[in-house]
């Protein structure tokens, strides 16, 4: 389950918006949208274009995709 708030304080340390990173990861909005309100789950995938796009440590990742 995704922690919600915690990826919220990383886009926002990166000045990164939602719309911005559906968009640096090449997902459309609403499905993005989805997935960041909890309704669906993110994919590995998706997940490690996250950490790219916000240079999370496998730490974080783990914090913010697994562990909540």
């Amino acid at each position: 389950m995704l922690n919600k708030n915690l990826l919220k304080s990383k886009m926002a340390l990166k000045g990164v918006l939602v719309k911005e990173l559906a968009k640096k990861i090449g997902m459309n909005y609403n499905n993005f949208s989805a997935k960041f309100c909890g309704k669906t789950e993110f994919r590995p995938s998706e997940i490690n274009a996250i950490k790219n796009v916000l240079a999370l440590t496998d730490s974080e990742v783990v914090e913010i995709f697994v562990n909540n």
